[in-house]
């Protein structure tokens, strides 16, 4: 038997797999980016079905097996794609998307996930979509190494110069691939 770890999660990407199964990427506040894998998830009446379909943050019991990472249990999302407009959901995902291109599999630095749920909190809060991707990004970038700066953007939302923000954003993107 393997031992069982909990997880606040972060969803990125999900697909699906052999037979019912399902293939997450998740970044894990305590193990960083992983694949996990998720049994016989698309059958009806699988109980991990409603608390993985939708979720974008989620507590999650895993397993590591020699096969890899496996997802055994999920809480109720705390944050779910249902809560969010379709702008806000590209917006999201966009960022995801963006993260996934900058940190390598199994990298394990609570900072990005400290960066990345703060945006999803803020998001889900109703803030304004366009000013959080630009903060958040920044804030990758810095965390990251492509942007040199003092503040975290995140943390400066009222006092932000966002056509500086986006011009540094834009010029360190340029060295990304």
């Amino acid at each position: 038997m393997y031992p069982k770890y909990s997880s606040k999660s972060i969803i990125i990407k999900r697909a699906n797999s052999k037979d019912d199964d399902q293939l997450f990427l998740v970044y894990s506040d305590r193990f960083g980016l992983i694949f996990a894998r998720a049994v016989s998830v698309r059958r009806e009446g699988a109980k991990l079905k409603n608390n993985l379909s939708k979720a974008i943050v989620a507590n999650l019991t895993l397993i590591r097996s020699k096969a890899g990472w496996k997802i055994v249990e999920a809480d109720m999302p705390s944050i779910a794609a249902d809560n969010f407009d379709t702008i806000s959901l590209r917006v999201i995902y966009k960022v995801l998307g963006f993260f996934v291109k900058i940190v390598p599999i199994n990298s394990n630095d609570p900072s990005y996930f400290d960066i990345l749920y703060k945006f999803l909190l803020y998001v889900d809060s109703g803030r304004d979509v366009k000013e959080l991707e630009f903060a958040t990004l920044h804030d990758l970038l810095v965390r990251y190494g492509g942007i040199n700066s003092n503040f975290v953007a995140l943390s400066n939302l009222d006092n932000l110069d966002k056509e500086k923000l986006r011009k540094s954003i834009n010029k360190a993107m340029q060295f990304i691939k």
